[in-house]
């Protein structure tokens, strides 16, 4: 008896998001949130772009996951967003963006302290 050969399977691209606030896995078919944010122009990104990277956001005491945009993404063609945060919900996407803020904050102070 013959055995039929098998077909490899492709690996199914995933289109799923974690929400960076509150980690929920985000379905392709759910609506989705986020912002973009730039880097220190002395911030060298090259290693990272097109991957997901973890950031410390110390007024928040936690991580959370980024998107570093790639140069010929729109995020940085068009808006000069080197970073992009991914959430689940307005009010992921809210606490989010205010935990980015005052990190931003906190680095002008610091660094105007230097």
């Amino acid at each position: 008896m013959k055995h039929k050969r098998r077909t490899p399977r492709r690996a199914k691209k995933s289109l799923e998001y974690t929400c960076a606030w509150c980690l929920t896995i985000i379905r392709e078919t759910h609506e989705h949130f986020g912002f973009g944010a730039k880097a220190s122009p002395d911030v060298d990104l090259s290693e990272f772009e097109g991957k997901w990277i973890d950031i410390q956001l110390v007024s928040a005491g936690k991580r959370v996951q980024v998107g570093v945009t790639t140069p010929d993404s729109p995020a940085r063609r068009e808006q000069g967003y080197h970073f992009y945060f991914v959430a689940c919900s307005e009010e992921c996407c809210k606490e989010l963006q205010d935990a980015v803020r005052e990190d931003i904050e906190l680095g002008r102070v610091l660094g105007s302290d230097l």
